[in-house]
């Protein structure tokens, strides 16, 4: 647990951190991270189950749709940013899914679905903590074979929101588009895949369901000093 809740944690502070109009000092920003890992473990600790990864999936959600997500105001406030700020500094619409073995995130209503950590295996592992500034946009620190893969971000302007889709095949329940959606790295069997078939299910959904792009971002890494947390 305490992997998966680093690189979420981890992955909020950059994104505050790269807000140049609103700079924060880092000791803030550290701290920030710290309350929310607390924060995190104090609430998943009771809904947390490595045997059925996808159990309280909903529960263990993180979004920031219209309205800041509580438990990131809470945060925030414990280090002395205000709510207001932190509203500016984070984009309109963001969803993260903190799981057994999986954190995943998607900027936008509709945007593309990004895996920050997979515990595939070490070789393949992806933390948050690659994650750094360019000039103008996200990107990942990565051996040079990867860095066709980047994160196109926001710094100075306000991310735009996006149009709310009526089709969410990753939905956690049928009660529609207001539940949390389902962790798409550890949806249910039928659409669990390698990567390549990952990629493969969402061009047919695109073409068969939705004219909208929706599709998996896969980041390659490893997990390092996190064996003591």
């Amino acid at each position: 647990m305490r992997v998966e809740v680093h690189s979420a944690a981890q992955f909020l502070m950059n994104l505050l951190r790269v807000k140049q109009s609103n700079p924060l000092p880092e000791n803030q920003l550290e701290n920030f991270k710290g309350s929310l890992e607390d924060l995190l473990l104090i609430r998943y600790r009771s809904h947390w189950y490595p045997e059925v990864p996808t159990k309280g999936s909903g529960f263990r959600c993180i979004r920031i749709n219209g309205k800041m997500d509580p438990i990131i105001e809470q945060a925030a406030v414990s280090v002395g940013l205000h709510p207001r700020t932190l509203k500016t500094m984070l984009p309109q619409e963001l969803t993260m899914w903190i799981d057994p073995d999986g954190v995943s995130y998607r900027i936008g209503e509709n945007g593309s679905i990004c895996v920050l950590y997979e515990a595939v295996s070490e070789a393949r592992s992806s933390p948050s903590s690659d994650l750094s500034m360019s000039s103008d946009e996200f990107s990942l620190e990565r051996r040079p074979e990867w860095a066709h893969m980047t994160l196109i971000g926001y710094l100075d302007e306000p991310y735009p929101r996006s149009p709310r889709s009526n089709n969410n095949s990753f939905s956690s329940s049928g009660t529609g588009s207001n539940s949390p959606p389902l962790s798409p790295i550890l949806a249910p069997p039928t659409v669990r895949y390698s990567h390549n078939q990952r990629h493969q299910h969402h061009q047919q959904m695109q073409r068969t369901t939705t004219n909208r792009s929706m599709y998996l971002n896969h980041w390659d890494g490893g997990i390092n000093n996190y064996n003591n947390l």
